[in-house]
C-alpha cells in the first residue's frame, strides 16, 4: 500500500513538472490526446495573445521611459534653481569646452 501511494505520489509529480514546463516554454499546458489541429489553432490563440501583450507592454514601457525623462528633466531644473549664479557659470563652462 506504501509503495502504490508513493508511486502515485511520484507520478503526480512528474506530471506536474510537464504541466509546469510546458507552461513555461509555450504559455499553456499541452495535453495528452490534443490532435495536430486542436495544437496548431491553440499555438495561433497563443501568438495572437503574445503579440498583444507585447505592444501592451511596448506602450507601457514608453510611458514609464516618458515619466522618467519629465522627473529627470524637474529635478535638474531644482538643481539649477539652487545654485549659485558662480556654481551654474562653472556648469556652462564644463559644458561648452
Amino acid at each position: 500500500m506504501k509503495n502504490e501511494i508513493q508511486s502515485a505520489d511520484a507520478a503526480q509529480v512528474k506530471k506536474t513538472g510537464v504541466r509546469k514546463a510546458s507552461i513555461e516554454r509555450l504559455g499553456f499546458v499541452v495535453g495528452d490526446k490534443v490532435s495536430s489541429e486542436e495544437l496548431l489553432k491553440k499555438c495561433d490563440e497563443q501568438l495572437k495573445k503574445c503579440e498583444k501583450w507585447t505592444a501592451n507592454l511596448t506602450e507601457l514601457k514608453a510611458e514609464k521611459e516618458a515619466e522618467i525623462k519629465a522627473q529627470r528633466i524637474e529635478a535638474l531644473k531644482a538643481s539649477v534653481v539652487s545654485m549659485t549664479t558662480e556654481e551654474k557659470a562653472e556648469i556652462m563652462n564644463l559644458l561648452t569646452a
